[in-house]
This record gives structure tokens, sequence and C-alpha cells, in this order.
């Protein structure tokens, strides 16, 4: 097979790239390195070695994302466990809500720590109109098999008004 003018050029291009040589030498490169040139101007295989690693680089994007979905997930169902709280508690007015609390656990999944907050509180009580704030947190691990265990701490809040008078 003959190559071109521009296929000819560039060959010599890179063999004068690849191998700099004063005028004093006098061994020549094919003579010095007869199976290196042979090999670097091959370009079979080299489809089979991208392929390779790209794959390798999707597995460890899938595997990355699979671990790390769950704690969205449990972040989400966090924050929906602090709304229905402080709903339940504006509605009640009391942040005595045991059973709605051990509802929504056993429907998450999920056993957080819970921290109220309120204005005007006594007992259990809060008056009609003052605030009622809830925190919740919860440690999720993130940890990548044999890699390690890496806690992450998520918070959720959530704050509404009482509706219920006392008197």
């Amino acid at each position: 097979m003959k190559l071109s003018t521009n296929e000819q050029n560039f060959c010599i291009f890179n063999y004068k790239l690849l191998f700099r040589k004063t005028k004093n030498e006098q061994n020549s490169p094919e003579k010095i390195f007869p199976v290196t040139l042979k090999i670097l101007k091959e370009r079979r295989g080299e489809g089979y070695i991208d392929t390779v690693i790209g794959m390798l680089c999707i597995m460890l994007i899938i595997v990355f994302s699979i671990r790390l979905f769950p704690v969205f997930t449990a972040k989400q169902q966090l924050d929906t466990f602090a709304n229905e709280l402080v709903r339940q508690a504006e509605i009640v007015g009391s942040t005595n809500i045991s059973d709605r609390i051990a509802e929504l656990k056993e429907q998450t999944g999920l056993d957080p720590a819970i921290t109220w907050d309120c204005d005007y509180y006594s007992g259990n009580r809060v008056q009609l109109n003052s605030r009622i704030t809830v925190t919740l947190t919860h440690t999720a691990d993130i940890g990548f098999f044999t890699f390690g265990s890496f806690p992450i701490e998520l918070t959720a809040k959530a704050t509404g008004r009482s509706e219920v008078y006392y008197k």
C-alpha cells in the first residue's frame, strides 16, 4: 500500500519528533529500536483500551450514585417527617404527639432525634399563634464498601403557628 504525500510527510514529521539525532551519530534509529518503531506506528487495538477505561469510569460513577442516592431519599423523608410533625402540633396545640411520631417512624424507617422550640410554652401546650419549631437530626452512612464509613448528619427544620387557644 502506497502512502499519499500528506501521510508520508506526517510519518516523517513524527519520526523526527520521536528520534532527534545529531549529525555526529552514526547509527540509524531503525537499527537501535526496530520493534519500538513498528509498535509506535501501528494503531491496532487502541480502541479496546479506550473502551475498557471508559467502561471502568462509567461503572465507578454508577456505583458512586447508587451509594449516594439513599442519602437524598433519607433527607427528603426527614423533611416530610418534620413538616408532618409541625402540622400535627399546630392542629393539636401541643408538642405531645407521640402517637404521630411513632406512626411516622414506622412509615419512613427513620429514627431521628427530635428537638422542639416553642413561644409561650406551658407544659406541653402552645398558645394560639405561638411559634412552634421542630428540628430533626439523623445520621446517614455513605461508606464505599471496604474503603471506610463516612457518616453524614442530616438535619430538617420546620416551623409553624399554633391554632389552639387555651384559657
